[in-house]
């Protein structure tokens, strides 16, 4: 390893949550990230502390945003990352980034996790920003399924030849029938759509971690760290649906949805879809990124997704163990089933 990088070992810092001016002039320094790496996403994260792991290397750094929370009963920490697809982020490409910064980033990293008393990390990872990259010298990378985007720097008939038939005709029905899609404008209209959220969570018997208080909503829609809109799909003065689309760098989230049940039949969030595509594209957009099915499965919601494009992306977690013995101990004392479970940790499987 060359030398410079060994003497530079140290060079890592945490920001805090407290450290709003810092984090943001970091995210907005970074080559590429999402809204799921900026200050205010975590700062309305309620289950830990979130921090901003920094490591600098000659004039660049690399960046992982966490969630640090304790483990009841011990001195011991973990850390998971927020809800949706953050991971490490970084000033340069990851493929220009030399190998043996992504070494010293490793070295440093595992020494905060020791010295900070951290047993073991999760974070879910961005499928459009190649972070394997920098995390492959870890272990624990785990590939759980794919996500469907759409690439907007077609031409939009070209986008829409790509829908698959059922979709496309579904769509043309919708138009006929009379539903349009318009931008929430006002506090009734979000919190008619957070009812829906509910009722449709409710109905799939979500976990009570996706039951987001309607303060989470409100900070998403009215902040000014990234762009984020509540479009509705609406009859006869009705809101039939809805969807919270993020707008970062260039690339646009489809966070969060929901279909009133009167309206499940004519899946109204396709003609939603379409539109925001076509939005994101005149404002200059380069990705729409759909998301996957339930846990990274191929499933209904998968399909309905992958009606829109044939473009996947590999989505993955870091799932690593940075204390073995005290990890495995934990896992002992409180997980009687877990060999049955994917959880990780395995000591929060209960």
């Amino acid at each position: 390893m060359n030398t410079k990088y060994l003497r530079n070992l140290n060079t890592y810092y945490i920001v805090s949550i407290q450290e709003k001016n810092k984090w943001t002039s970091l995210i907005n320094k970074s080559y590429m990230y999402d809204f799921y790496h900026t200050w205010q996403y975590h700062s309305i994260e309620s289950s830990g502390e979130p921090i901003l792991f920094v490591h600098e290397f000659g004039d660049n750094f690399l960046a992982l945003p966490l969630i640090k929370r304790k483990i009841e009963n011990t001195s011991y920490f973990d850390c998971t990352s927020v809800y949706g697809y953050p991971g490490p982020i970084s000033s340069l490409p990851f493929d220009l980034i030399k190998r043996e910064a992504i070494v010293s980033f490793k070295a440093v990293l595992s020494e905060y996790f020791i010295s900070s008393n951290v047993v073991s990390v999760f974070s879910r990872l961005h499928p459009l920003m190649d972070q394997k990259l920098i995390l492959n010298n870890f272990d624990g990378i785990v590939n759980n399924g794919q996500t469907v985007y759409i690439d907007l720097a077609a031409d939009i008939e070209a986008i829409r030849t790509n829908y698959g038939h059922g979709t496309s005709s579904s769509i043309q029905i919708l138009r006929k029938k009379g539903y349009f899609v318009k931008e929430a404008d006002s506090i009734n209209e979000i919190k008619h759509f957070i009812e829906i959220y509910y009722s449709n969570m409710a109905r799939v018997n979500a976990a009570p971690y996706y039951f987001f208080k309607e303060d989470y909503f409100l900070e998403l829609l009215n902040t000014s760290d990234f762009n984020c809109k509540l479009f509705l799909v609406c009859l006869d003065g009705k809101i039939a649906s809805g969807s919270v689309i993020t707008f970062t760098s260039n690339i646009m989230q489809y966070h969060l949805s929901g279909t009133h049940s009167d309206y499940y039949k004519d899946a109204p969030t396709k003609l939603l879809i379409d539109e925001v595509a076509l939005f994101g594209q005149n404002i200059g957009m380069k990705y729409f990124h759909l998301g996957g099915g339930i846990g990274g499965s191929n499933d209904s919601l998968f399909k309905f997704k992958a009606g829109f494009s044939d473009l996947y992306a590999n989505f993955f977690t870091w799932r690593f163990i940075a204390n073995r013995p005290i990890y495995d101990n934990l896992v002992l004392e409180r997980s009687k089933l877990y060999v049955l479970t994917d959880t990780f940790p395995l000591y929060r499987s209960n």
